[in-house]
């Protein structure tokens, strides 16, 4: 079969793509979304680098105090790509979440592919479907953020090198870009490169030495890399010690990315939880049917490297797990085929994309049934906050501590720290002078009660050193007095 006849053959896995286009659609004016104030970072790098400026250029005041908060700069493979589209298009927000929608679409075809191509078309389609649908996925999916894209290109470096086809060296580029890509977009994606080496050992009687160039020449890259960029622009990483403990440690990692992914489709928290445990067995049955075809692909390599390294870590955020959702959600349909084939006379293909289908249309339904979230980014409070701190910089230089400094930031012009977590007022204090901050903002909107709370208590703790100036219906703008910092 001819590529082309091999592509058009695939045209239902762009029909598997409705019903995450049409929660698009219902989502498209909801986001971006303060919560994911990530968002505004890239932006404001991509925006560095199409006017020219530094890249660290953003007004996002990076503490070391709290460096958990994020970082001083996210690698720059998203940003680069929004700053050629905002070269194009005058920098429009239209455009670059139009450009997310697209960078994820392609996201959950070379998923669907992947799948097309080693397991089966009914398989494929379900699992495009079923992706696309997980929560949060879709919102992540128009804004300018990372983590879609990143899965994408994650799996379209497993796409490349599973293929059964010789390696040559068109091949080796393309592999070794698309993980050079995958580690660009996310710092995750540094995962890749023990993986490909792995794999590439794994593999060596019968595929070659070639295999073994994009693992080399990435761990290559990395350690240049790794030389040129200053610490103060990148996460500490942890101490090896600390990491071991964490691997260590009986408690769970992560479980709640295998229950996010395979939806609830029940009413009531003990009828989901019921349903996971069964849709968690028929994953790892899946899963295991499908590593026994050929135990020495990158997919099986990646995950248990990629598992590895997310239980050394503390679960910050299930969104980290994404990677993994394809291989969650094929394991769930294939340990379906896997059951039916067992004890019916029926194609077990087609029963596992009907369980597909129906968890798909109780997710969309469940979706469409609820009003779309506001946009906070429009709350009026949060508007007359912007101005008034706007109206202050046009007097004097405004540096600020706020819940959400990079929208901050992003959207006034005015450099924003975070608020701190830590329990002493004394270090709030001594942060907030060593970063020239000249007002303090208390009011989260429900996003981080516990920093607010802590800040509140560091102003309340040194009274004389804080003027109320500004407030309105949830926030309240203390100016930092000069006495504060003259100590």
């Amino acid at each position: 079969m001819s590529r082309a006849s091999s592509v058009r053959s695939r045209w239902p896995l762009a029909l598997a793509l409705l019903p995450f286009l049409l929660l698009i659609a219902r989502e498209w004016t909801s986001q971006p979304d303060i919560q994911n104030g990530d968002f505004a970072q890239y932006l404001m790098h991509a925006e560095a680098l199409a006017d020219g400026r530094p890249y660290l250029d953003t007004g996002y005041i990076f503490s070391q105090r709290d460096r958990h908060f994020g970082p001083r700069a996210y690698p720059p493979g998203l940003p680069l790509v929004l700053a050629a589209v905002g070269l194009a298009t005058g920098g429009s927000m239209l455009a670059a979440k139009g450009l997310m929608v697209f960078l994820s679409v392609g996201c959950l075809l070379v998923v669907g592919a992947y799948f097309w191509r080693h397991a089966t078309p009914s398989l494929a389609i379900g699992t495009t479907v079923l992706v696309g649908l997980s929560p949060d996925f879709v919102g992540f999916s128009i804004s300018p953020l990372s983590d879609v894209p990143f899965v994408g290109l994650v799996w379209l470096t497993i796409l490349l090198a599973d293929r059964t086809t010789s390696w040559s060296w068109a091949r080796v580029i393309g592999v070794t870009g698309a993980a050079g890509a995958a580690i660009l977009f996310r710092p995750h994606g540094l995962v890749l490169i023990p993986a490909l080496l792995a794999w590439g050992v794994l593999n060596g009687r019968r595929l070659g030495w070639r295999p073994l160039i994009p693992g080399l020449a990435l761990s290559f890259t990395a350690l240049v890399g790794r030389l040129l960029v200053p610490d103060t622009a990148m996460r500490t990483w942890p101490p090896l010690r600390w990491l071991v403990g964490e691997l260590l440690s009986p408690s769970p990692r992560y479980h709640l990315a295998v229950f996010e992914n395979h939806l609830y489709p029940l009413p009531g928290n003990l009828p989901n939880d019921a349903y996971h445990v069964l849709s968690g067995a028929l994953m790892l049955v899946g899963l295991i049917a499908f590593a026994r075809v050929d135990p020495r692909r990158l997919w099986v390599v990646f995950a248990v490297i990629f598992a590895l390294a997310l239980a050394s870590l503390r679960a910050a955020e299930i969104r980290y797990a994404w990677p993994l959702y394809p291989l969650f959600t094929f394991g769930l349909l294939n340990g379906v085929r896997v059951l039916v084939g067992q004890v019916a006379r029926v194609r077990p293909e087609r029963v596992a994309l009907g369980v597909a289908s129906i968890l798909a249309l109780v997710a969309v339904g469940k979706a469409l049934a609820t009003a779309p979230k506001s946009q906070r980014l429009d709350d009026p409070r949060l508007i007359e906050l912007f101005e008034h701190l706007q109206v202050q910089a046009e007097v004097s230089p405004v540096r600020v501590a706020f819940i959400r400094p990079r929208v901050l930031a992003w959207k006034t012009g005015i450099p924003a720290m975070p608020l701190s977590i830590v329990r002493d007022p004394q270090e709030h204090l001594a942060d907030w002078c060593e970063q020239g901050i000249t007002h303090v903002v208390l009011g989260d909107m429900g996003l981080g009660p516990n920093r607010a709370q802590r800040t509140q208590e560091a102003i309340e703790s040194y009274t004389g050193y804080f003027a109320l100036g500004y407030r309105n219906a949830e926030f309240e703008v203390y100016r930092v007095l000069p006495e504060a910092c003259s100590g």
